[in-house]
């Protein structure tokens, strides 16, 4: 048989499942502009800090991984996701790559780069925008990569259905950040109980102080629920290490009001007993199917350092 021949028809058993397979493109852009009144010294939240603090300070920001791009493909029960954000407007980052497979009964388990488990469980309606919760005193956690904040490499993970709930469980056989935190377990319950939407998560790790035997574990517990017109939502965080040298609790609520027509304004506040409080005053307003614009001001004190009073406005569009 001719090897031109024989070159094409392996080339083209190779390329068909790519051809058959369901590939769907996701994504969004976004901006805000921010301002600073004179005598914050910090920015908990925002990019960059004002260099005096007697002066106010302007930015306007792109919101780093606000801005994404994903592709979802599958072949009957095999699925692969592959996305990317820009870092800061400055480069673009591997956000997840990852390849699964869809078992019976709802379960599926999976590989490679992906959210931790409890993740945005509390789902803020204002996150990776400058009103977020996350990255303040309202949440508490030791080396946040593991608790809701990041993304990790190397994630071996199965989700599965539990009564009228989906628990995700994710183990992390790798030396990934922090140091020697081979054993990595993390676990996530979500659902619905009458009218209220549930999560319950947990993760251990190893602290980032006191060495590989130093082992930490942050819980994160709350629920939200409709009414009349309003969502409440109420988060509980926990953070402690085995050397009982940290601990810290964090209580956080807030309240998303639907105004009609698209409009919506959240009021929260959180707090713990360590690095101070959370305040968030916002206005959502949606345009169409995929665009949205806000703004608000948040008085936000970060895990570490000054809080400062911050007052902003933005827009998101998804595609």
């Amino acid at each position: 048989m001719n090897k031109k021949i024989i070159a094409i028809a392996m080339a083209s058993a190779m390329a068909a499942p790519a051809v058959m397979a369901d590939v769907k493109i996701s994504g969004r852009v976004g901006g805000e502009l921010t301002f600073v009144p004179a005598n914050s010294s910090g920015r908990a939240g925002v990019t960059g800090n004002a260099s005096d603090s007697t002066k106010a300070s302007r930015e306007f920001s792109d919101f780093g991984s606000a801005n994404r791009i994903r592709f979802d493909g599958s072949i009957g029960n095999a699925y692969a996701i592959n996305a990317y954000n820009d870092a800061n407007g400055q480069r673009s980052s591997q956000r997840e790559l990852l390849a699964g497979y869809k078992l019976s009964g709802g379960s599926s388990i999976q590989f490679g780069r992906m959210p931790t488990a409890g993740k945005n469980a509390e789902k803020d309606p204002y996150i990776t925008t400058f009103l977020q919760v996350r990255d303040t005193a309202a949440l508490v956690g030791t080396n946040k990569i593991y608790v809701s904040n990041s993304f990790v490499n190397g994630l071996v993970q199965y989700k599965t259905k539990v009564g009228g709930g989906n628990l995700t469980v994710q183990y992390d056989p790798t030396d990934n950040y922090p140091t020697s935190n081979s054993g990595h377990i993390a676990l996530a319950l979500t659902g619905k109980a009458g009218g209220m939407n549930y999560f319950v998560a947990y993760n251990n790790g190893t602290a980032a102080a006191g060495g590989a035997g130093n082992k930490e574990y942050n819980f994160k517990i709350g629920g939200s629920m409709k009414m009349g017109s309003a969502k409440i939502t109420l988060v509980v965080t926990d953070t402690q290490n085995s050397a009982g040298t940290n601990k810290t609790t964090a209580t956080t609520a807030w309240a998303d009001f639907g105004m009609g027509n698209g409009l919506s304004v959240n009021v929260g506040y959180g707090a713990n007993g360590d690095t101070g409080s959370w305040s968030r005053i916002a206005v959502n307003k949606k345009l169409n199917k995929g665009t949205n614009v806000f703004g608000g001001v948040v008085n936000s004190a970060p895990v570490s350092g000054t809080g400062a009073t911050v007052f902003g406005a933005g827009m998101i569009v998804k595609f």
